[in-house]
């Protein structure tokens, strides 16, 4: 049977820095000898184990928010090769607009930097709610979101999620009824 579960990393990268508030809008500069020697190797070990995906973080670093930052594209995909999907943090693209970051003065313009830097699932509404204008704008391409979707159900067909029950193995028969059960409580409890 094919697993039932993906691993997420998070948060890509230096979220560590975020120690107080403003958190939304942290944006620290960060020379490129520290970010090789200190933030960015344990994102490289994940993704040399093969990590399904990665999740970036709600701060900036360098003048960019995380989930609009060349990195995604120019160490995460192109020098490290990863090839799963990467998602945001939630809210972290609408946290793009002037109140916070102020690198995106609209919904689409967040919409398009996240997907044009290589943001495949967007854990918010920023995508549900301003991408197709985004397209229709011509701040992103049919291709784009064409190569996020391949990767978001590579995942997703990698799970199992389109195969018949009986190829799923002994727990396929689990439904919602057999989640948190008195006896799962109890055990918890115990532990």
């Amino acid at each position: 049977p094919p697993p039932l579960t993906t691993a997420t990393a998070k948060h890509f990268v230096a979220y560590s820095l975020d120690r107080s508030p403003p958190r939304l809008e942290f944006d620290p500069k960060i020379d490129e000898g520290w970010l090789r020697s200190y933030y960015l190797p344990a994102f490289k070990s994940v993704v040399d184990a093969g990590v399904s995906s990665i999740m970036c973080s709600y701060n900036g670093v360098n003048g960019y928010p995380m989930c609009a930052s060349p990195m995604i594209q120019s160490v995460l995909r192109g020098e490290w090769g990863f090839k799963g999907y990467v998602a945001s943090d939630s809210g972290a693209l609408s946290f793009f607009l002037p109140q916070y970051h102020n690198f995106s003065q609209t919904g689409e313009e967040a919409a398009a930097a996240g997907l044009n830097a290589g943001v495949d699932l967007n854990s918010g509404s920023t995508y549900i709610s301003h991408l197709n204008t985004s397209l229709a704008m011509g701040l992103v391409n049919q291709s784009s979101i064409d190569k996020a979707a391949a990767r978001l159900f590579k995942s997703r067909i990698s799970l199992g999620m389109f195969d018949p029950r009986e190829r799923l193995g002994p727990l396929a028969h689990l439904g919602e009824e057999h989640l948190a059960t008195p006896e799962h409580l109890a055990l918890a409890l115990e532990l």
